[in-house]
């Protein structure tokens, strides 16, 4: 019997690009593919760049991209409409997915994309048309929820099988960030690890491959609609790294100081005029 191909659609960081995120996200394929060896299916991955330029004045050959403009914890993002339309063309396109990974912005994008092909929602009154079936699961790494004139992303709760890294002494998407989506999902399932702001590496590797790996055999093949919820705080659903990453936070809360000074918060793009500059001249644009 062939392997079944099940594929996966990974979305970067912000100011990043699928060229930048595949390297990075080397042991979260790994992690798939020693499930798959034991399960007969072969997992296809398909990395996906933004059309928002995080800067107007990008050279060609180093484009960076985001998936929206603003501050995601209290105002509205420009042009997330345009990503959204573009990542589910893709699914249409492409597919079909049987699930999809983010990490920081590109997670937050998963969990909306999860939500809207089960509701099949609207935006701003318009329909985002699409003929793609829900997904089977969403692997969120450092993801978090937009703010509250994005609620019906969330409400009712999302009921994709959705599985949350998040790094213990993350600055930029807080472990508080990170929970606050996972109490919107029905399914939701955490691995907390000893780290930053980043996708999980070799030091939480064999944490992370036995984490997938049960979430996998738990979704993957039994629908979640016939299984009865389980928050993520219950006992059993966090798995903690036992790596510790003390000795390198000191750096790492410094470059944070900086990015503060500079602008570079949680935003999802680099300046205010930068911004600007870059939706002008996104907006007429065609998915």
């Amino acid at each position: 019997m062939p392997d079944q191909v099940m594929k996966i659609l990974m979305l970067h960081g912000h100011d990043q690009s699928e060229q930048i995120f595949k390297p990075k996200a080397r042991y979260i394929e790994a992690a798939f593919h020693s499930f798959a060896q034991e399960n007969e299916v072969v997992f296809e991955f398909k990395y996906l760049s933004g059309i928002l330029p995080a800067r107007p004045d990008q050279p060609d050959g180093h484009e960076k991209w985001v998936w929206g403009y603003g501050d995601p914890s209290d105002g509205e993002i420009t042009n997330i409409e345009l990503s959204t339309q573009h990542i589910l063309a893709t699914l249409h396109q492409k597919g079909p997915f049987v699930g999809i990974v983010g990490f920081s912005s590109g997670a937050a994008m998963a969990a909306i994309i999860a939500s809207h092909l089960e509701k099949r929602s609207m935006f701003n009154d318009q329909p985002w048309v699409t003929e793609h079936s829900a997904l089977r699961f969403a692997i969120c790494l450092s993801g978090f929820r937009l703010g509250p004139i994005y609620d019906k992303f969330y409400e009712p709760t999302i009921r994709t099988p959705i599985l949350l890294a998040i790094g213990s002494y993350d600055t930029v998407i807080t472990a508080e960030d990170s929970h606050s989506l996972a109490k919107h999902c029905q399914f939701a399932r955490i691995f907390e690890f000893s780290g930053v702001h980043y996708v999980p590496q070799f030091k939480e590797s064999r944490e992370f491959r036995k984490t997938l790996n049960d979430f996998l055999e738990e979704f993957l093949f039994d629908p979640p609609a016939q299984q009865a919820p389980r928050l993520s705080t219950q006992a059993g659903a966090i798995v903690r790294s036992p790596f510790n990453t003390r000795p390198f936070l000191r750096t790492y809360r410094r470059r944070r100081e900086i990015a503060v000074a500079s602008g570079f918060t949680k935003r999802w793009a680099i300046s205010a005029l930068g911004n600007q500059a870059a939706a002008n001249s996104i907006t007429s644009a065609s998915v």
